[in-house]
Formats: structure tokens, sequence, C-alpha cells
């Protein structure tokens, strides 16, 4: 619009202008006229441009946002171009939209990645060329972890001695965020598949206290915290499995040490079964695939093939069981001495038999041919 024109003199025109806030960017042609009669118009190709002029940017609100949130924030400044103006939170901030409301205030939609480092950081209002210009907000919005929930976790238990994967799901699991399952389990890796799933790679210790325990997700400060699942993870004894022993046999009376090999043996825990009349005196776990025994076998225990069995308890747990795994045998008997030691044909007599490891209605006894016991 053309408010004003001056004729300074014969050579010169001062013009007061207005630019109208919807005026074409970029070059436009200037012209003067003189009507008729005679007159005619003189015209300045692209003597004149129109361009932005710079935003200011005074304030946000909020100042503020969590990771994983999509949230509008509200700029107010000046210079705000309806279809021009763009806006800037910096990387992983996704602008969703920007709405100019007016010349000073703009509302522009937001969406921050999960990934988005977290603290302050510069916003930033920018009119493009020709003309315009950026202006700042130093350290005008800071992100924030948000509070992460825990809803349930798979598998729900483990085995002592056990490596292996739980998946972790709720939601706000943001990068970089922890989890704890107590002591004596540890967390070898975690892993954010999703703003609603982690899936953390535990080792359990063979002395990790068995039973329920709870288990934690936490996103670091700041914002951020805890969210608790109450006994929501078992640990339990595993199974043990039983594959040889040795020795195989023992006799009567006998006190001896006997190896049992096999897999999830647990100091303290692991017990071991020769069945009746044998006495387990001491059970040593020399590793979880391996134990040492020491077993006093009764005088009377039952001679034969018996099972031998090692059992973890409960929580989970179980026996395994080597059938006919042992077997208890007689002792060799010795002869040191027989009184009489001599007897005449058709004579009965009594004859009294000195030595050792003589039982009762097992050993017999031989005097040879013709000789009737």
């Amino acid at each position: 619009t053309i408010n004003t024109t001056t004729v300074n003199s014969s050579t010169q025109i001062t013009a007061n202008i207005t630019v109208g806030a919807a005026a074409a960017l970029g070059a436009r042609n200037v012209s003067v006229n003189n009507p008729a009669p005679g007159g005619g118009t003189a015209t300045l190709t692209n003597g004149f441009s129109i361009g932005l002029a710079a935003p200011t940017l005074t304030s946000i609100a909020p100042t503020s946002g969590e990771r994983l949130a999509t949230l509008n924030v509200i700029f107010t400044g000046t210079n705000f171009v309806n279809g021009a103006t763009t806006v800037d939170f910096g990387a992983d901030v996704a602008i969703n939209s920007v709405t100019v409301n007016s010349a000073t205030a703009l509302t522009a939609n937001i969406t921050i990645a999960s990934s988005a480092a977290l603290g302050s950081r510069n916003v930033s209002v920018t009119n493009p060329a020709p003309g315009g210009g950026t202006a700042t907000l130093t350290n005008g919005f800071t992100v924030l972890n948000p509070v992460p929930a825990l809803t349930s976790l798979a598998p729900t238990s483990g085995n002592r001695g056990a490596t292996l994967d739980v998946i972790l799901s709720g939601s706000n699991f943001t990068s970089g965020a922890t989890v704890n399952f107590g002591g004596n389990i540890t967390v070898n890796s975690t892993t954010i598949n999703s703003a609603a799933q982690i899936t953390a790679n535990i080792t359990i210790a063979t002395i990790a206290a068995t039973g329920a325990r709870d288990v934690i997700v936490t996103n670091s400060a700041p914002g951020g915290g805890s969210s608790t699942l109450t006994s929501g993870f078992t640990v339990t004894n595993p199974l043990p499995a039983f594959t040889s022993l040795n020795p195989t046999s023992a006799f009567q009376a006998q006190t001896l040490n006997v190896v049992l090999t096999g897999a999830n043996f647990i100091s303290g825990v692991t017990t071991v079964d020769f069945g009746g009349d044998v006495t387990i005196n001491t059970t040593t776990i020399n590793s979880a695939t391996q134990i040492t025994a020491n077993i006093s076998v009764s005088a009377n225990a039952v001679v034969g093939s018996r099972n031998v069995a090692v059992s973890n308890p409960a929580p989970g747990g179980g026996t395994a069981t080597l059938t006919n795994g042992f077997t208890i045998n007689y002792n060799a008997p010795t002869l040191t001495n027989v009184v009489p030691n001599n007897g005449n044909r058709v004579q009965t007599l009594d004859v009294t038999l000195t030595g050792s490891n003589f039982i009762s209605s097992v050993t017999t006894i031989d005097f040879g041919a013709d000789i009737t016991i």
C-alpha cells in the first residue's frame, strides 16, 4: 500500500508504504507514472524485494517434557508467519505440526523420542529467506525421563545357576533404563526392545536365596523414577541330574568315599540317599557336576543292588535316581583256627572255627567229602 507520495524534486520522490503480511516474497518491479495527456510509465525491473522479518522468541510453555511424550508447546515472541515460521527442539524431538496463532504466538506439537538426550537444550524459531532469520532460546527446554511402569515378566521364575532371558512388559521404558532382580542375580545385559518391552539377560548365582522377590525397573534422572513388580520373580532350585558314581559297590560294615557325577548339584542344598542301613556321613559338593559322599554301610545292610538318589528341595528341585546304581556285597570271610583240628571216622563232634566276617544264616562251611555238616 502506497500511503503517501512526496515529490521532493523533479529527480526524487519519497513514498511511504506498508507491506502487507500476505505480500508475496521476493523481487518485484517498481514503477512511476505520469498520467495523460502525454505522460507514461517508467519501471525498475526487480527493483524492490520483499522478505520476512526476523522472528524473536521470548518464552515457551511448558519448559520441559518427558521422553516418549507427545505435547503442545506454546511459543511467545514476534514476527511469526503462518506457513513460514518453523521451530526446532534439536535431535530426537519430532515436530508434528506448527500452528501460528498470531504474529506473537504459535503452537508446536512435538513428540520426544525415547532416545532423546536428557537435560536442557536450545529451542529456536526461524523465518526463511529472503530476509528472515532465527531466534534461539538458550536452554529453553528440558528433556526428562518418564516414570516407568512394570506390569509383567516372562518367565516368572528361574533356577539357581541358570542364565536366561527375561522379558519385562510395561510402559515408558527408555534408553538407559536399568533392571534389578535383587541379591545374587546378575543382570548381564538390558535391551530396550520398545517403550513397552525390555529383554534382560540374567545369571542366577547358586547361592541366590530361593523364593519370590521383587523386580525393579528404573529410568534415571532428570525426571525418571522406578516401578516395582512385587514378588514378580521366583528363584527355584534346579532338578538335579545323576549319571554315574564311583565306586559302584561296597561291603557290609565298610566306610568309604563315593563320587557322584551329574549336574545341578548345589552346595549346602543337594542331598544324597543310598537307601536303608547306609549312613551319609558327609556330602561335599565339589562342583555343579560332582559330589563326594562319605558313607558307612551297616554290618547288616541288605546285600545286592539298590537305587541311589540325589535331591534338591523345593521350590523347584526334585530327585534324580540311578536305578540299581550301587551294590552292597558280603565281606570275604577269613579262617585262622579250627578247634579241634581232627576227628575220628564215624564220630559226631562240635568244631569251633575262628576268623572274621562270619554272617548268621549266610556263611557256609565245607570240610570236604564224607563229612556232613
